[in-house]
């Protein structure tokens, strides 16, 4: 019986490490931005650090952002500025929840891939839609080298 346990784990394991190798990198990706754009939505947790932490860990020490809204220019050249502003935009705490339309993820080389999506969100009682790209550059392992939020607009509903 416990013979057959072990098998079992070690068959469910062999398996799931079959499909994560084989996995192709835009699906991962497309998880991955899904998980960013989901921890990003302004939610109850206190720990604001914490959040902070879970969502620059997929970000680049030396990443650029870049983001044109409501005609301002946010901008950061690092992972401590992009935290920075982070920690502003959750102080600020004006948009509660992102959803996003139209997720692609591109292939630009083996090692480069970019992921398009609309960000939508409510700010003083009117819905914005925002183009976002972000290029996933895969070293060690995948992580953002660039962010770039623009044409930001009042969605018509």
């Amino acid at each position: 019986m416990k013979k057959q346990i072990v098998l079992s784990i070690a068959l469910a394991c062999s398996i799931y490490g079959i499909y994560k190798f084989f996995e192709s990198p835009e699906k991962f990706i497309l998880k991955k931005t899904k998980k960013i754009i989901k921890l990003s939505s302004l939610n109850k947790e206190k720990n604001k650090i914490a959040l902070i932490s879970k969502i620059t860990k997929y970000i680049k020490y030396d990443a650029k952002f870049t983001a044109n809204y409501e005609g301002q220019i946010y901008q950061a050249q690092s992972l401590n500025q992009i935290r920075s502003l982070i920690m502003w935009y959750l102080k600020e705490g004006s948009t509660v929840v992102l959803n996003y339309e139209k997720l692609q993820a591109h292939f630009l080389d083996s090692k480069k891939i970019q992921a398009f999506f609309l960000i939508i969100f409510r700010k003083n009682k009117k819905v914005f839609s925002c183009e976002v790209s972000l290029d996933w550059l895969k070293k060690e392992k995948w992580l953002i080298k660039k962010v770039e939020i623009k044409n930001c607009r009042v969605k018509k509903q």
